[in-house]
């Protein structure tokens, strides 16, 4: 768990990926401001993962690096991708990123 001093001034080069959560943006007050350097982060090499992309919630705030919109009409309730059916296939089954447990690293 990266702490604000830590994403908004620390070097994120050394971390192989950053895993932001799926209301991170909502409740996390510092990373609105630290946007900019996690997106720098991924153009420089990173892996910058994010959970979960909510425009709504988001005021209108554009966090990911490209707009994404799922198309659906004013009134319509919000769409949903999902299928408890689906069988995952993982084309590079090994990858470490899919594979290791998350450590918990304190201090």
């Amino acid at each position: 768990m990266l702490d604000a001093n830590t994403l908004n001034f620390g070097d994120l080069s050394k971390y192989d990926a950053v895993v932001v959560g799926v209301r991170a943006y909502e409740l996390r007050s510092e990373l609105p401001g630290a946007n900019q350097r996690l997106l720098d982060y991924a153009k420089n090499g990173g892996t910058l993962v994010v959970q979960y992309q909510r425009d709504f919630a988001w005021d209108g705030k554009n966090y990911a690096p490209y707009p994404a919109k799922i198309g659906n009409k004013p009134g319509d309730p919000l769409p949903r991708i999902t299928d408890e059916n689906f069988s995952r296939k993982i084309p590079e089954g090994d990858d470490p990123l899919l594979n290791t447990p998350k450590q918990n690293h304190s201090g």
